[in-house]
């Protein structure tokens, strides 16, 4: 699982998200991105959902708006699904 989290990192990087948990804190099979200024959270999330059929966790309460919860657990730890996402997110903020 760890090289499918490391591989799921290193793709949302390359789109500006930046990683949320410090070194030492992060899990594998739960990321945490910080978003960049130009992604409409809740309009890009949205459309992953009625578009793609992939659910992102929001951030809550001060984080609302800011960061992105990504699961990478059971069924879902597998790269088709790391495409799947990322080939969506390329779609949307083209």
């Amino acid at each position: 699982m760890r090289c499918w989290a490391d591989r799921l990192k290193m793709e949302l990087e390359g789109f500006g998200f930046k990683l949320f948990a410090q070194e030492g804190y992060r899990l594998p099979m739960l990321t945490s991105v910080t978003l960049p200024d130009w992604v409409d959270d809740a309009k890009t999330r949205s459309r992953l959902l009625n578009e793609y059929n992939i659910e992102v966790g929001a951030g809550l309460g001060w984080l609302k708006g800011k960061v992105w919860r990504v699961g990478l657990m059971g069924e879902t730890c597998k790269l088709r699904y790391i495409h799947c996402l990322i080939g969506a997110l390329r779609e949307i903020l083209s």
